[in-house]
């Protein structure tokens, strides 16, 4: 679904991505990790078109990304971003169909509101629909952005397709952000391909099917969460120690200060 090959990118002179190589099935869940500066949202970034890289390519379906309209591009790829600048008096609901614009303009049908009030619960936010987004608090804004993420590709994942987040669980509360995750592993179960950045290494390894780890621009460890998630690897990545723990759910960290 998702090949990234031999990516490169720079700020000037400042090499921001070396040589990163990724590659991502329809129906896989993997999460993106590593420290500030990593290099992890410039990566996001350039696999989202809005940024062109200095060397190599990243291919959807087979087909360069750029390649793609922003309306072809908008049908099997939707992209929850760190930053939402939305200030208008919109309904949650109608802010959420925006999602649909590429599947129809901006007259909705009564199948993209059936979408749009699925896209809702999915993300928590059922009963939210005729609340006023610029009135709704950062956590619930966030679930309202993801709803229209999930609402762009029809509410259920399909092998095709791919939802892209930026820190998903930004602002929210661990309820909240267990509900977030689960509805994008939900996704890829269904058929898409899901790419995270995250900052918790322990959401990663619960929802995760594979983890990359980056650091100072590169993507050194990728695999599942227990091949990835090791004190070693863990304190490359973020220059910590740390300790790792076994259990049924999976392996978890607790970083320790040095």
């Amino acid at each position: 679904m998702l090949e990234v090959e031999n990516l490169g990118f720079a700020y000037g002179e400042r090499e921001v991505l070396k040589s990163v190589s990724l590659s991502v099935k329809s129906g896989e869940f993997v999460s993106i990790l590593g420290a500030n500066g990593a290099g992890k949202s410039t990566l996001f970034k350039v696999v989202c078109s809005l940024l062109k890289p200095k060397s190599g390519s990243v291919k959807i379906c087979g087909k360069n990304s750029g390649e793609y309209s922003d309306m072809e591009a908008a049908k099997i790829r939707a992209v929850l971003a760190q930053d939402c600048e939305f200030n208008f008096e919109s309904s949650v609901l109608d802010f959420v169909l925006l999602g649909r614009y590429a599947c129809g303009g901006f007259f909705s049908s009564k199948s993209d509101v059936e979408i749009a009030m699925a896209s809702l619960e999915a993300a928590g936010l059922k009963g939210f629909e005729k609340r006023i987004f610029t009135r709704l608090s950062g956590g619930e804004r966030r679930r309202a952005e993801l709803a229209r993420a999930l609402c762009q590709l029809g509410a259920k994942g399909r092998k095709g397709t791919m939802l892209l987040l930026d820190e998903p669980n930004s602002n929210l509360d661990p309820k909240n952000a267990n509900c977030a995750l689960k509805a994008a592993k939900k996704f890829a179960a269904e058929g898409s391909a899901v790419v995270a950045i995250l900052h918790d290494a322990n959401l990663a390894s619960l929802y995760s099917d594979k983890i990359a780890l980056m650091h100072c621009g590169e993507i050194f460890a990728f695999g599942s969460p227990r091949e990835v998630l090791t004190a070693e690897n863990l304190r490359r990545a973020y220059g910590a120690n740390c300790k790792i723990f076994e259990s049924r759910e999976g392996r978890f960290a607790i970083f320790l200060e040095d």
